[in-house]
């Protein structure tokens, strides 16, 4: 006879990939006691291409990104890996801002800092993608 300590645990169903459209915020933490369940974040990396139109990059799918705006900051937007969808940062070359993640100015394979850890839209206690966008590759941690 088995223990109930010893039952075998269920699965913890995984979000749906298409919900997580929202603008992400560099410096945003999310506060001491909230629970990520880092399991089930995407873990894939992928190549980056531009693109200059939305529906010839979200037929590429993953790593297509646009960089949009003039002057000094502009908008860059990426489909991430296991998303169907854009997504939309602040970029800016030159020194660190509060509100902007740094561009290295490459405009086919970029480079941004710090980090971009996207949450789930439905549940922003669950991590959906974390990683670095290094020399035009979006690699995951």
């Amino acid at each position: 006879m088995r223990s109930a300590a010893s039952a075998t645990k269920q699965p913890v169903p995984k979000p749906s990939l298409n919900v997580s459209r929202h603008l992400l915020t560099p410096g945003s933490r999310k506060g001491p006691g909230v629970s990520v369940y880092i399991d089930m974040a995407n873990r894939e990396s992928v190549d980056a291409k531009r693109f200059e139109g939305w529906d010839a990059g979200e037929a590429y799918g993953p790593g297509a990104f646009m960089i949009q705006g003039d002057g000094e900051e502009k908008d860059f937007l990426f489909i991430l890996p296991g998303e169907d969808f854009w997504r939309s940062i602040r970029i800016k070359t030159g020194p660190k801002v509060d509100n902007a993640w740094q561009w290295d100015g490459n405009l086919e394979t970029p480079t941004l800092h710090p980090s971009i850890l996207a949450w789930d839209r439905a549940d922003h206690k669950v991590e959906h993608w974390h990683g670095w966008l290094q020399n035009g590759r979006f690699n995951s941690v």
